[in-house]
């Protein structure tokens, strides 16, 4: 009778077909499963001898572990433990420091938000908003009576003044139209002499219409007197003239004003200046 003999050479197989009830009775059914159990068996046997090699397992075990364990042991405790045991203990030092640090903060803290707390329970009511008693430096009444306040009260309010009434003040002095002769610094149009002792001085008129233009930089005054004069004419630009309605007096004309006199018989002119 014949054997079925394994195939060290084959491949391993993990599944083999199921039989059947409907497979025949017959060797051609069971011997291609009863091989691949076989050849299993044989490929098996094949990779535990490749592992054995000329020894046996045990004497591979043997050797492994005759291996010196302990003196590796003993180096790996050689290290320089002591060393990094002093940095981990210098880096505790330190972690506590932060700590206490972390805790002095949070002492401090914690007054605070018990103070929130006091100041919360004393203004709470229960309605959800501040009591009218709860609030400080309120007025007696609410609404406040008629009151005033010094300006001192108000943050500000001196600085921003004064600086207003020095913008006048240079406003005025800006647009006053003789700035050269203001008595004071606040330009309210009163006026002290800036040529005190310049003395009066005659002009001759030419011929009717007469036009005295005064060309000083200073003001001046002119008078008018005596001969047949039959109007007298004030002009700020030379082309537009306003009669004065006189015709004779002292006649105040700052500098490039004009006076048209018109006569039939010449009068006395004197200017003096300012």
């Amino acid at each position: 009778m014949a054997n079925l003999n394994g195939n060290p050479n084959a491949t391993l197989t993990l599944a083999i077909r199921q039989l059947e009830l409907t497979d025949p009775a017959h060797p051609n059914t069971w011997n291609p499963q009863l091989q691949t159990l076989i050849n299993n068996d044989a490929v098996l046997d094949r990779r535990v001898r490749a592992l054995e090699g000329d020894s046996s397992l045990l004497a591979r075990v043997a050797a492994l572990e005759a291996i010196n364990a302990g003196s590796r042991l003993t180096a790996l405790e050689g290290l320089n433990a002591g060393t990094r045991l002093t940095t981990l203990e210098g880096a505790q030092s330190v972690l506590t420091g932060r700590v206490s640090s972390l805790e002095s903060t949070v002492v401090p803290l914690d007054g605070r938000v018990t103070a929130l707390e006091n100041w919360r329970t004393g203004i709470d009511d229960g309605s959800g908003k501040v009591p009218w008693t709860a609030i400080s430096g309120k007025p007696a009444q609410f609404p406040p009576a008629a009151h005033t306040h010094p300006t001192s009260e108000v943050t500000g309010l001196d600085t921003a003044l004064n600086n207003l009434s020095t913008q006048i003040s240079d406003h005025q002095s800006a647009t006053d139209p003789h700035p050269q002769y203001l008595n004071q610094a606040r330009g309210d149009a009163r006026y002290t002499r800036t040529q005190a002792s310049a003395a009066p001085a005659a002009v001759t008129p030419g011929a009717s219409p007469f036009t005295y233009t005064n060309s000083d930089p200073n003001p001046a005054a002119l008078i008018v007197q005596g001969g047949t004069v039959g109007k007298l004419e004030y002009s700020r630009d030379g082309t537009t003239f306003y009669d004065l309605g006189v015709t004779a007096g002292l006649i105040y004309l700052a500098s490039g004003d004009r006076l048209r006199i018109t006569y039939t018989a010449a009068p006395t002119l004197t200017t003096i200046p300012l």
